[in-house]
């Protein structure tokens, strides 16, 4: 693997389907110099990460046997149950936010080669 992420190269495939991708598949992506995915797919997939997180700590807070965490076991076995359910809903958001971006790229180089406004909104 390049330690360099400018040289990496984007997946070739156009399914846009970045949640069934690798770590490197999307570093890939996001290094390519493409308008797709973009901030908003970055940010999804950033507030994924921070909820895998969050459920990581869940899970070791009530399978502790720590008796510390007693008063807190019910509140980390909803955590974890909530951050697997956005985490998903995250990961969805990352391929969403690519699929409604396109258009509006494509409409926007459609205006530039035509000389012709484009109406996105």
């Amino acid at each position: 693997m390049a330690s360099d992420p400018t040289s990496l190269q984007p997946r070739t495939d156009s399914s846009n389907r970045y949640r069934e991708s690798t770590v490197v598949e999307l570093l890939r992506a996001f290094a390519a110099g493409k308008e797709v995915p973009g901030s908003g797919s970055a940010n999804a997939l950033a507030a994924a990460l921070a909820a895998c997180l969050a459920g990581s700590v869940a899970i070791k807070t009530h399978k502790t046997n720590d008796t510390k965490y007693v008063h807190v076991q019910q509140t980390a076995v909803d955590v974890e149950r909530k951050s697997g359910r956005i985490v998903e809903r995250l990961l969805d958001l990352v391929d969403e936010d690519s699929a409604a971006f396109a258009p509006v790229i494509a409409a926007s180089f459609n205006e530039q080669r035509n000389n012709m406004p484009c109406r996105i909104f």
